[in-house]
């Protein structure tokens, strides 16, 4: 496992956030000129190598079901991250 910093971590996620949801938006666009639905998955490298290197740095494993960043990401819920100090 490789140590990443908590604003490190919370900036990587954000990030990753914000280009899941710009290919989200152009999905969108792209769907306006077609008469079916469209998915088009340019990058998805980038997103699977950032996830991939985020999971390792915090020592997220797939327990079954995925990984908890994955879960954050993905799941339709409310967005919030908190850093607790000890």
């Amino acid at each position: 496992m490789v140590s990443i910093s908590k604003e490190k971590f919370v900036e990587a996620l954000t990030n990753i956030e914000k280009g899941i949801e710009k290919r989200d938006k152009f999905n969108d666009a792209i769907e306006q000129f077609c008469d079916s639905y469209v998915v088009l998955n340019i990058g998805e490298e980038w997103l699977n190598t950032a996830l991939s290197l985020l999971e390792e740095a915090v020592g997220d494993k797939d327990n079954g079901y995925g990984t908890m960043i994955s879960w954050y990401l993905f799941e339709g819920v409310e967005k919030k991250i908190y850093i607790y100090e000890k």
